[in-house]
């Protein structure tokens, strides 16, 4: 597993995708949450190498409490996304720089969302590479496009 690089000098900066290395697939994550109404949108949009899309994934939870924890279940529907598609090399990316750099922690935490974090951790260990990395908002916009949508449809 590799480790979060989250240093952000400018967050007005212009965010643009970048090509991965050859046999590699980003994994792009992002949740819409409505906590009045109990529910939350995930979006999943997975690129390989040229940035062509190789699968997009849009899921509705309801009953949702904490947003924070929801967050962790993202990296998760995530994760199982890419594994059922069958990925080997993925770089997972996300815009919640609190979590990002908690899927790579290994100290305990018995939190309700450090436990759901650690099944994200099992699902990482399945990769032949992961690396886990921090984007802005804009970088994320596809993957929170589809959380959106997501957040939307009625269940």
């Amino acid at each position: 597993m590799a480790h979060v690089g989250c240093s952000i000098s400018d967050t007005r900066e212009r965010v643009i995708w970048r090509p991965l290395g050859n046999g590699s697939f980003k994994v792009e994550f992002d949740g819409a949450v409505r906590l009045n109404e109990r529910k939350e949108g995930i979006g999943v949009i997975i690129r390989d190498f040229k940035g062509k899309v190789m699968g997009a994934l849009v899921a509705l939870v309801q009953d949702v409490h904490n947003s924070t924890l929801m967050e962790a279940v993202d990296v998760v529907k995530a994760l199982e996304f890419a594994k059922d598609l069958g990925f080997g090399v993925i770089e997972l990316e996300g815009d919640s720089i609190s979590i990002m750099n908690r899927i790579d922690d290994t100290n305990l935490d018995l939190s309700h969302t450090g436990v759901v974090l650690d099944e994200g951790r099992c699902l990482n260990s399945l990769f032949m590479s992961c690396k886990v990395l921090y984007t802005l908002r804009e970088g994320n916009k596809v993957a929170h496009a589809l959380a959106q949508y997501g957040v939307n449809q009625s269940g």
